[in-house]
C-alpha cells in the first residue's frame, strides 16, 4: 500500500476537532502522519508498520514531551472529553 493511501485512509478516522493530517511524515523509518487539531497544535503522530505493502501496526504518540521537539503541542485530554 503506498504511504500516501494509508495515511489518507487513517485521516477518515480522526475525530472531530482536529484538521486532520497534516503532514505525511517518517517515524524512525517508517511511513506516519502529523496529527494537528484545529488551530495548528500538533495532537500525536500516527506511525504505520508495513511489511509487504501491508499494514501490519499502527502506532500512535500523543505524550506531550514526546511531541514537544515538533511544534505546540496542543490538549489532546481536553479535545477528548469535548472542550477542544
Amino acid at each position: 500500500m503506498d504511504r500516501g493511501v494509508a495515511c489518507h485512509r487513517l485521516s477518515g478516522r480522526l475525530d472531530r476537532g482536529t484538521r486532520g493530517i497534516h503532514d505525511v511524515v517518517d517515524v524512525n523509518g517508517q511511513p506516519g502522519a502529523l496529527i494537528v487539531d484545529a488551530a495548528g497544535s500538533v495532537l500525536g503522530v500516527m506511525a504505520l508498520d508495513i511489511a509487504g505493502g501491508l499494514v501490519q501496526g499502527v502506532s500512535s504518540i500523543v505524550d506531550p514531551d514526546k511531541l514537544r521537539h515538533l511544534g505546540v503541542v496542543g490538549d489532546i485530554g481536553a479535545l477528548l472529553r469535548g472542550r477542544g
